[in-house]
């Protein structure tokens, strides 16, 4: 019943917002074949993450961690194709094909527990919703920056910001990765996701100082392997980079509280206080 509340709930978004990319791809100046890869980016993304999630939530990261490879080399091969055949109004449809490969593959079919352990479907979608809210308010100030910095500034210092917003973004992803594991883990334990445990406690206090360093590390290099990654704009965007690395860390270290609140359920508050940021930013 979770399964199919959840399925369905999500192929209503999905298509939805399929619907949206349509009208603001074209007023973008993009060609039909750019449009139609936007929107089969959104449902396929859309059908991963609910996969995805899934089985994360079923304690098969193996699972996971396996057809994420398989999916990311495919589609990275049809991107190559793609490229060497100049089928550039079409660059996105590689994504959505390895986006909607997973989905298939890993589609959730039975959580194989007892039937007793099967959780209520009641208070599933507003869990739900919440988190929505949380990830939409939390990584769409990231995203509005780059947004900001198109529309109210020159195409030089637009083209600044982009490259230090290019290698800053993908470190968020090591918070992002652990967040999704430790969701499913904690909310197994009796103790949820209580940041009153020592575990929960030193899992803060640990990660927020190691990431600390290997994020402190790429700014304090950035004068050197910018200027080399991107030759025209780098020596101009390693300011722009440091200042994005230090919200980057913020943003990366919350994502472990946060992550323990949800596996607690509390997925109300985890939202408000992203609001609450958003807002503020």
């Amino acid at each position: 019943a979770v399964n199919r509340l959840l399925g369905v709930s999500m192929l209503v978004s999905s298509v939805v917002l399929a619907a949206v990319t349509v009208p603001v791809a074209l007023a973008w100046g993009n060609g039909s074949g750019m449009v139609l890869g936007g929107a089969a980016v959104v449902v396929g993304y859309g059908l991963y993450c609910y996969a995805r999630g899934a089985q994360l939530g079923y304690d098969r990261a193996p699972r996971v961690a396996l057809w994420d490879s398989v999916t990311s080399v495919l589609a990275l091969g049809l991107l190559v194709v793609a490229c060497v055949a100049r089928l550039e109004p079409f660059v996105l449809l590689p994504l959505a094909i390895g986006y909607t490969v997973f989905a298939i593959a890993c589609w959730p079919r039975g959580n194989g527990f007892a039937p007793a352990s099967r959780e209520p479907a009641a208070g599933v979608l507003g869990f739900a919703a919440w988190n929505v809210l949380a990830v939409v308010t939390s990584n769409g100030l990231l995203q509005l920056t780059m947004i900001s910095a198109q529309v109210t500034s020159s195409a030089h210092d637009a083209g600044v910001y982009a490259a230090a917003f290019t290698l800053a973004t993908p470190a968020s992803m090591l918070g992002q990765a652990l967040g999704q594991v430790l969701v499913p883990a904690f909310a197994h334990r009796t103790d949820g996701g209580s940041l009153r445990s020592r575990g929960a406690l030193l899992l803060v206090i640990g990660f927020a100082a190691a990431s600390a360093v290997v994020f402190g590390l790429i700014a304090l290099l950035a004068g050197w392997f910018l200027p080399i990654v991107y030759p025209a704009e780098g020596a101009a965007a390693v300011a722009d980079l440091r200042y994005l690395m230090v919200a980057v860390w913020v943003f990366t270290v919350g994502l472990v509280p946060a992550a323990l609140l949800l596996a607690a359920g509390r997925s109300r508050q985890v939202a408000l206080a992203s609001v609450a940021g958003f807002v503020v930013g």
